[in-house]
């Protein structure tokens, strides 16, 4: 796990980000309610019975599980380095401290894969929940976006959702390394890639309810953008079909930065008012700040409006910006938005960065990476080595019965002669 440990500790010295490098972190956030959401059994299902009793403690060199001490605060197990969890994995250390939403360790299994592991209890059920959504990701192999099931079980009063690990950069770090604002090329490939999620998070009846650059982190091996913080998301309760009044419905718990509209009036968000998000994310990329930005809390509404109506948001950009705002507030907030409009929002964003970012193949670099210098290149060198005295033996008595042939067959041949 020493290779976990460097990932973690230098996120805030990586240099210039290589293609051969990587480097990890989850984090969680934001207090939120769980009542509209249907309840999920983490006792049952593939995952549970596919591993159960799949590996011996043995394999993890620690002592008897009972021996273990750990303490419970604010509801949530402290585990210490070692801790093994129900003969499934052994704790490395703690990563994520937000109790509101459940508690995060990094952990590696009897196979020694990589783990993500998410705790909760009976009070705090954002685990459970974020179960059941990878679930139903799972079901649509959409987790490519997200993150991948590895187990998920019940233990004593707590739930334990086990994630493969993914390394990568936070997207605020890779901003961070860019000087806090990217090439039209970069920016576009990367907000398309947060438009997919959002389209897989509302194709399967979900809202995300909050934006943000640290939620989603840069896989080092597919180059693509993941959503690493699943805490926000919740049922998108408009398209339940029972009486609205009965139901909780969803409001932005993110930050006011990328806020749409529907926040600063107090209504339930929607599926139209997360592409707005989106859009300021996205202008955010290119731009380094919004106009709003350093404003009071009761001046940043207005401030939208106003740079909106006069053109100062998109001052500077290509007119395809504009057109994705055209899109998007086509129709009313509370519109759904249909399969037509994610089409045009993804073939707008694809002209921004192939017709204006000039990247026309996938495997151009973005703004922070670069190819691996000659000397990072890894040398395979080929040795061939006896497994074993046997076979060492073996191979050097058929070396002199072979030489023992050749010079008898030559003694002959001068005997001839």
């Amino acid at each position: 796990m020493s290779t976990l440990s460097a990932m973690f500790r230098q996120l805030s010295r990586f240099a210039l980000f290589s293609r051969t490098n990587s480097y990890g972190v989850v984090r969680s956030m934001a207090d939120v309610d769980v009542e509209d959401n249907e309840p999920f059994d983490m006792t049952t299902g593939d995952h549970e019975t596919a591993l159960t009793g799949a590996e011996s403690p043995d394999d993890f060199g620690t002592r008897e599980e009972e021996e273990q001490a750990y303490e419970v605060i604010n509801g949530i197990p402290m585990y210490q380095k070692g801790h093994v969890l129900d003969n499934r994995c052994q704790i490395y250390e703690r990563i994520g401290w937000d109790d509101r939403v459940g508690a995060t360790y990094l952990a590696t299994a009897p196979d020694g894969k990589e783990l993500v592991v998410r705790i909760g209890n009976e009070h705090i059920l954002i685990p459970q929940l974020e179960a059941s959504f990878l679930s139903k990701v799972e079901q649509q192999n959409l987790w490519r976006l997200f993150s991948q099931i590895h187990s998920i079980w019940h233990q004593e009063k707590f739930y334990f959702l086990a994630l493969y690990f993914r390394s990568g950069p936070q997207l605020s770090q890779c901003m961070a390394h860019c000087g806090n604002r990217f090439s039209h090329g970069t920016a576009a490939r990367l907000a398309l890639d947060i438009l997919k999620i959002l389209r897989a998070i509302h194709g399967l009846g979900y809202l995300i309810r909050a934006i943000d650059p640290e939620m989603f982190h840069f896989d080092a091996c597919s180059r693509h953008l993941f959503l690493a913080d699943l805490s926000t998301i919740r049922k998108d309760t408009s398209k339940v079909d029972v009486q609205r009044h009965e139901l909780i419905m969803p409001h932005w718990c993110g930050g006011l930065l990328f806020a749409p509209m529907t926040y600063h009036d107090e209504d339930p968000i929607s599926c139209r008012d997360e592409l707005e998000a989106w859009l300021y994310l996205f202008l955010y990329f290119v731009k380094g700040t919004l106009p709003w930005e350093k404003d009071r809390y009761d001046d940043v509404k207005w401030t939208k409006i106003q740079t909106i109506n006069c053109g100062e948001l998109f001052q500077g950009l290509p007119l395809q910006y504009h057109e994705l705002l055209d899109v998007i507030t086509s129709k009313s907030s509370v519109d759904p938005v249909s399969e037509l409009e994610y089409e045009k929002l993804q073939q707008i964003t694809f002209e921004i960065f192939h017709d204006i970012g000039g990247i026309t193949d996938d495997d151009q670099n973005l703004d922070f990476e670069r190819d691996p210098r000659e000397d990072e290149i890894p040398r395979i060198i080929m040795e061939r080595r006896a497994s074993d005295f046997k076979e060492l033996a073996e191979e050097h008595t058929q070396s002199s019965s072979s030489e023992d042939q050749e010079d008898t067959a030559i003694q002959c041949k001068d005997e001839s002669i």
